[in-house]
């Protein structure tokens, strides 16, 4: 009996680790698909792309990353980190004041909805497969 409890342990512990590395892997690719998703113009829209466990003071809203280093930072971290599992909430966010009509096609100068949430959550939907797991 000693044999099975232990077995039905390791079950769980590796099926837990799989779901966790199959979660972090499918947040990669939707961050990814949403950064590429995301119209160039003069990069500080793409490159002000946060991804991490609650909105707080990780990027500053006032602050514009021209060059995308703090944001690939705090992804990368995150990314790699076994904390987040699947229990987690993640958030994938823009400071920028202008993403959500550039997203949705809103307001003044904004002729196009380029939707890259809506297109990359899409995107997600089609590629999970359980058999990844």
């Amino acid at each position: 009996m000693d044999q099975f409890a232990k077995e039905i342990n390791s079950f769980v512990k590796n099926t837990s680790v799989k779901f966790n590395d199959a979660y972090r892997k499918s947040l990669i690719q939707l961050y990814v698909d949403i950064v590429d998703g995301t119209p160039r113009d003069t990069g500080t829209l793409k490159n002000n792309w946060f991804f991490g466990t609650k909105v707080d003071g990780s990027s500053n809203p006032n602050m514009e990353y021209p060059v995308g280093a703090e944001s690939a930072q705090v992804f990368k971290a995150i990314a790699n980190s076994k904390a987040v599992t699947i229990k987690d909430t993640v958030y994938i966010y823009n400071n920028m004041p202008y993403a959500e009509a550039i997203e949705k096609g809103l307001g003044k100068g904004f002729r196009k909805a380029w939707r890259m949430v809506e297109n990359a959550i899409a995107l997600a939907k089609g590629k999970l497969n359980v058999r990844d797991i």
